[in-house]
């Protein structure tokens, strides 16, 4: 999830075979970097404090293509 001035978060569904069938593996994903901006239209632009635009080491591009959102709520 991306949040202007919160950290990005998120989930992450893989198909995995198990004992002989297939079961779903969710994964929880945290970073520290900080969101400083999102940019419209589809795929929207998150921008952050991670390298190479800040100093912090993030695990995710800076910026990245986050794709279609699911809620999009403007603030003034």
């Amino acid at each position: 999830m991306a949040v202007v001035g919160k950290q990005l978060s998120g989930t992450s569904t893989k198909k995995r075979r198990r004992q002989g069938r297939t079961v779903e593996v969710t994964d929880h994903l945290y970073d520290g970097a900080t969101v400083l901006a999102i940019y419209a239209p589809d795929p929207y632009l998150v921008v952050t404090n991670g390298r190479p635009l800040g100093q912090l080491v993030s695990a995710w591009a800076n910026p990245l293509m986050a794709g279609v959102p699911r809620l999009v709520r403007h603030f003034p």
